[in-house]
């Protein structure tokens, strides 16, 4: 799995905006440091509607629910934040997610600001 890069939103009094990073999608899924204050901006940038996944892990009840989502011809889609990390983060701490066509999907990771 490939690490995605994080950028962080500003905060509450922001005196410039922030340039965000966007990921490329990688064969074989991508990953992302968990803290609980993630979220995903998932652009498709391709010719055909492609599936985006973000896998779930077992939680302390054994939960383990993975949300699958259509992105639409040239669509964006917001997901999260993760706030609740049970559930999501992986023993390492990231949470995991799958393209359908890598190759047409860019992800943004956002971590919201700790105020």
């Amino acid at each position: 799995m490939a690490l995605l890069t994080v950028t962080t939103a500003p905060g509450s009094f922001p005196t410039a905006g922030v340039v965000a990073t966007k990921n490329a999608g990688a064969a074989g899924g991508d990953e992302f440091p968990a803290t609980g204050s993630e979220m995903l901006l998932v652009h498709n940038n391709g010719a055909a509607v492609q599936d985006f996944s973000v896998l779930g892990v077992p939680d302390a009840s054994g939960r383990d629910i993975t949300i699958l989502q259509e992105i639409p011809i040239q669509g964006w889609v917001l997901m999260g934040p993760f706030t609740k990390i049970a559930g999501w983060a992986t023993q390492a701490g990231r949470i995991d997610v799958l393209a359908e066509t890598p190759a047409d999907i860019e992800v943004i990771v956002i971590r919201l600001p700790a105020e």
